[in-house]
């Protein structure tokens, strides 16, 4: 059986990417209501960052920004590790291990194409778990 890649566990995620100008409450009432602990942020389809609630959480609310008038683009974690699409499942899992990472943008033809979580991990179906192991 054939190793899962990242591009088949995402092809029915809704991406979730913002442009830099976005204002931080405005993105976390975004992810809250698509329950999402993070998101792309883009400019004509090029990868700026990654915002995350730990971004929000350290770089907003602990540094005592106002979330109105602070925007993505002050606060997003700028140039983040990426894999591809075409990349195994398992590489997603082993990255964010090695680098203690809990989301990892993946792109496609050099386009954001979605993230994945630490979180998807626990969400997997034996199916997927079976393939995730080399043979």
């Amino acid at each position: 059986m054939p190793q899962a890649l990242i591009r088949e566990f995402i092809a029915h995620q809704k991406l979730l990417a913002a442009s830099p100008d976005m204002n931080v409450r405005d993105a976390v009432q975004w992810m809250v209501r698509e329950n999402r602990a993070a998101l792309i942020i883009e400019r004509d389809r090029h990868m700026l960052g990654i915002f995350t609630e730990n971004d929000a959480l350290g770089r907003v609310l602990a540094e005592g920004r106002d979330p109105v008038r602070t925007k993505l683009h002050e606060v997003m974690t700028r140039n983040p590790v990426t894999l591809t699409a075409d990349q195994p499942l398992l590489e997603a899992f082993n990255t964010m291990r090695q680098f203690g990472f809990r989301h990892v943008p993946i792109t496609d033809n050099d386009h954001p194409a979605g993230i994945i979580s630490l979180r998807d991990f626990l969400d997997l179906d034996m199916n997927h778990l079976n393939r995730l192991m080399p043979r």
